[in-house]
Parts: structure tokens; sequence; C-alpha cells
């Protein structure tokens, strides 16, 4: 019997569970604003931290070292996309993987 994994929450998700978790039932928009603020950075920094995990695409949540492996290919195209220039870490950690 295979254990299905519960699926990750969006951003968003998570950022209203944040809200919840205040507690209060109505914010300022200075409250607002730091509610997010905080809840970004943290996002951030576990993003960051996390780099050897796609965190988007068809291979989301696969480790980096495993679609450059399989996938070569997929790597390719990505970094000519976009969306590559907001993840400077992650082109790094993809960078490294295909060149191996």
């Amino acid at each position: 019997m295979t254990t299905v994994q519960p699926k990750p929450l969006t951003y968003t998700e998570k950022l209203v569970l944040e809200f919840e978790k205040s507690g209060k039932k109505t914010y300022t928009l200075a409250d607002v604003k730091a509610v997010i603020d905080v809840f970004s950075k943290r996002e951030y920094e576990l993003r960051k931290k996390n780099i050897d995990v796609m965190p988007f695409g068809k291979y989301k949540l696969k480790k980096v070292k495993d679609v450059a492996a399989f996938d070569p290919q997929y790597f390719t195209w990505l970094l000519k996309q976009d969306i590559m220039d907001k993840y400077t870490e992650l082109k790094s950690e993809i960078n490294s993987h295909l060149k191996k």
C-alpha cells in the first residue's frame, strides 16, 4: 500500500493561515502590511535554504540534482525563461548540476 503525500499549501493559503493564527477579527492597513512583511521575509528565507528543490513547474518539489539527471533538457529550456530572473540562487544550483 502506498502512502499519499498531502499537497503542499500554496503561498496564499499559508498567508491566510498566518492571519488566522493572529486571532484578530479586524486589521488596519498597517497591520496587514506588517503581517505580510514578516511572512514574506520568513518564506523568502525558507526558500533560500531550499534551493536544491524546484519551487515551481512540472518538477515542483523534486530535487534539482534528480531532475538534472533525468531531464537536463528541461533545465536548458527553463534557464532561458524570464521567470528565472527572480531565482538567482536556483539558477546557480541548476547550472552546477548541468556542468557535471
